[in-house]
């Protein structure tokens, strides 16, 4: 059974503008170097997408698809519907966590790169935990 999780870049990319800008006005100095800009705009497509990349590897069991909207993944037929959201929701919030931890590893912010890596690895655990739910058989 095929099921498709869409994948918003631009949320996305809004939460990692305000998280990383954020972060960088309340480091000791007001690091410039750390709001995300329109000019490093780029560089946090190539994040996301390296992230999106990632995730793929993780799920690689239900042999995921990559195309514009978001991935597309081969579930067993008792797969729980009923989790599609909440997958889509940590997939999402993973590709966040890990963009930001890739972020912060460029702007030499180890402390909250590592910080976000954790977050990342429990999404990882999250996904893989909404992937194995399945529905109960059904009498007929």
């Amino acid at each position: 059974m095929t099921t498709v999780i869409n994948i918003n870049r631009a949320l996305i990319f809004e939460s990692i503008s305000k998280i990383t800008g954020f972060i960088g006005k309340n480091v000791e100095n007001g690091l410039d170097r750390i709001v995300v800009t329109e000019d490093e705009k780029n560089i946090i497509d190539d994040l996301i997408r390296c992230s999106i990349i990632s995730m793929t590897a993780f799920v690689s069991a239900y042999h995921p698809a990559l195309n514009d909207d978001g991935i597309t993944i081969e579930t067993p037929s008792n797969f729980d519907r009923t989790a599609s959201e909440a997958l889509q929701s940590e997939m999402e919030t993973y590709i966040i966590n890990q963009s930001c931890c890739n972020w912060f590893h460029i702007a030499r912010e180890e402390n909250d790169a590592e910080k976000y890596s954790e977050y990342a690895k429990n999404n990882i655990l999250n996904i893989n935990l909404l992937l194995s739910r399945r529905t109960r058989p059904q009498r007929i």
